[in-house]
């Protein structure tokens, strides 16, 4: 939905229970443009979505958000000044649910996530 358009992916792996990626931001993508005007910020709902499409890329997947426990936007991310993002993702699925624990950084601590997926393969 995001993938190759809002961002790029320019590295993910893999390990059991863990995915890292780098992403790079489209700073002239049009969702700035409202998001705000002079002074760009990614929404932070796109955040959430980035660490789903990293899951479903690296797990092959389908997944919908059933439970955001816990969110924390603890820096902006301006496209012109942050072009690259580092995602770290831990997952364990049990019982066709995905439990995960994911951060973005932009150089710093962006955005801190805890919740559960459903859906699978």
């Amino acid at each position: 939905m995001l993938r190759n358009e809002l961002y790029t992916v320019l590295s993910i792996s893999q390990l059991p229970g863990a995915i890292d990626a780098t992403l790079q931001l489209d700073p002239a993508h049009a969702i700035f443009e409202g998001h705000f005007p002079g002074q760009p910020v990614l929404p932070g709902v796109c955040l959430i979505q980035m660490i789903r499409e990293i899951l479903e890329l690296a797990t092959g997947g389908k997944w919908a958000l059933q439970k955001a426990a816990q969110v924390k936007f603890v820096r902006m991310i301006d496209p012109r000044i942050n072009r690259e993002l580092v995602v770290h993702i831990s997952y364990e699925e049990k019982e066709e649910r995905m439990h995960v624990t994911a951060a973005i950084s932009a150089g710093e601590p962006a955005c801190r996530f805890q919740g559960i997926f459903v859906g699978g393969k």
